[in-house]
């Protein structure tokens, strides 16, 4: 049983392999696709492949899903459920 206490904040950090598995694998076709081709889809890609934990509400991590909905990759709509604070992320 898992007990929550009253007013105890969601974490922002969730682990890179929770974080990625919030794509579905046509997205992360398209992402690995856009790397190739694209400097900032490719250095956003290695930023968090090299860190342990993905900050949700972190500049860069906003910025780089933004640059991914705005090539088309991700609809508005799935860049707002994949920075979605969720409980237990």
């Amino acid at each position: 049983m898992v007990i929550i206490k009253a007013n105890q904040p969601l974490s922002t950090k969730v682990p890179v392999k929770d974080f990625k598995s919030r794509f579905t694998g046509s997205e992360m076709r398209a992402i690995d696709q856009a790397a190739l081709e694209d400097d900032d889809v490719y250095r956003y890609d290695k930023l968090v492949d090299s860190v342990a934990n993905v900050d949700l509400k972190d500049p860069v991590t906003i910025s780089g899903l933004s640059h991914l909905t705005s090539l088309g990759i991700l609809t508005p709509e799935r860049e707002k459920e994949i920075l979605r604070i969720r409980y237990g992320n």
